[in-house]
């Protein structure tokens, strides 16, 4: 979660008002631990049902289930305590602090990103350089979870042109390539500010608040289909009572 985009964070609360962006932060991240929360345990009982010890990338692409696959035991996963909503309340907590020290600190000002309002002389300079770094670091891992999908067709295909080239030339070749073309496509666009909240309410809110729901629907249908049943059954006598 701690990539370039929570640089635009402070100006997303200049254009959502102080306070509407601090309780709404809260509530995007509760949608988020939900979704999280119910795409584990979709994993889970498929992983149990197919009697795997568990699901990958390849069977659930989010970074969450790399993680919870790598526990001793992945059933504390979802505890009040556990992992998932530790790592979510940090992450709120980060985020409402980027966003609301960014905001106030610039008000009006405020640039689509906020090294953009960090001076660039003096010791100012360096934190640049870490956010930067940051950066570099952050994406990386998020771009992870979707390189390590489409890696291994892509190997099969390389090796097979290029037998004598070593595997971790291959491996981290395609991997920096991909984290560079995302680097130059962000460089490129003329108007950042329009292509972030593009990008954060399409793929974003797919990821966290849609494709989970449906993959416990598709899961867990049987459960599903009864309440299906009984709510059309209710509309059904409801909009019959209306109609004369």
């Amino acid at each position: 979660m701690f990539n370039a985009g929570c640089f635009s964070l402070p100006y997303a609360w200049r254009l959502g008002g102080l306070w509407v962006s601090f309780v709404l932060s809260f509530v995007i991240a509760g949608f988020n631990w939900y979704g999280n929360h119910i795409l584990v345990k979709s994993s889970q009982h498929l992983a149990k049902k197919s009697e795997r010890s568990s699901l990958d990338y390849g069977h659930f692409a989010k970074k969450i289930l790399p993680v919870e696959n790598k526990l001793e035991t992945p059933d504390d996963f979802l505890n009040n305590f556990g992992v998932l909503p530790t790592t979510m309340i940090l992450c709120a907590v980060f985020m409402v602090a980027i966003g609301f020290y960014g905001y106030t600190a610039f008000g009006d000002k405020t640039q689509a990103a906020i090294t953009m309002n960090v001076p660039k002389e003096g010791l100012y300079s360096t934190i640049n350089v870490f956010l930067m770094l940051q950066s570099m670091l952050g994406h990386s891992i998020a771009m992870y979870v979707i390189l390590d999908m489409f890696f291994n067709g892509f190997r099969r295909k390389f090796a097979y042109r290029f037998p004598n080239c070593p595997k971790i030339v291959v491996d981290k070749g395609f991997r920096i390539f991909w984290v560079m073309v995302t680097f130059l496509m962000a460089v490129s666009v003329p108007h950042l500010e329009i292509m972030i909240p593009l990008v954060g309410v399409t793929s974003g809110t797919l990821c966290a608040l849609i494709y989970p729901p449906i993959f416990e629907m598709i899961t867990f249908w049987n459960d599903w289909k009864v309440l299906f049943d009984i709510f059309f059954r209710y509309l059904y006598c409801v909009i019959s009572s209306l109609l004369p």
